[in-house]
């Protein structure tokens, strides 16, 4: 409750300003029996504190939040937040040009034959995914340097990394996969 009283109090004194709840489920979840007492009341808190900001004419303080899950969202949430603007997945021209900034910093021999059929298979993916795919791809390398014994490590050497190649990115592409649609049949 007192995060909640901080974030409205520090508000009302520098505003005009957004408070901006990204992943706003994850606090503000639809509510239900089984809601520890100390989420219950957060979410009181976080209400009640909102509400005080529509009643005050000079308030100058906009609640935004941001979720991948608008579903889980506490019906009292929504009718608070009058605008919600669905912002799409990329499509594949910018799937590519996200892949290939994220991979700009990276020595990988992706080809443009190559780098086309991994945007095909990211088709669905967020920008967060397609961050996420790269930053696991990446490190891909890192762990087959790494030897099954710490002692073995070569402290005077550099540890030279070889390229990031095509399967170490759809090797993580078929996992993060496999994962959504085990999350989504569960």
């Amino acid at each position: 409750g007192k995060l909640a009283t901080a974030i409205f109090s520090l508000a009302a004194k520098i505003q005009p300003c957004i408070i901006f709840i990204d992943e706003i489920e994850s606090l503000l979840r639809t509510r239900s029996s089984s809601d520890h007492e100390a989420t219950s009341q957060l979410k009181a808190i976080f209400l009640s504190k909102w509400d005080g900001l529509e009643t005050d004419k000079d308030c100058d303080i906009v609640v935004m939040g941001a979720t991948n899950r608008p579903d889980d969202i506490d019906a009292a949430i929504r009718r608070r937040m009058p605008k919600t603007i669905h912002i799409n997945n990329p499509d594949k021209e910018q799937r590519c040009a996200i892949i290939k900034l994220l991979l700009s910093n990276e020595e990988h021999d992706l080809d443009d034959r190559q780098m086309d059929k991994l945007t095909d298979y990211t088709d669905g993916f967020s920008s967060n995914d397609l961050t996420e795919l790269c930053r696991d791809a990446a490190a891909v390398r890192l762990e087959e340097m790494i030897p099954e014994n710490i002692n073995d490590l070569n402290y005077k050497e550099p540890m030279k990394f070889r390229k990031m190649t095509m399967m170490d990115c759809l090797r993580i592409a078929v996992k993060m996969k496999e994962n959504k649609t085990n999350i989504q049949s569960y």
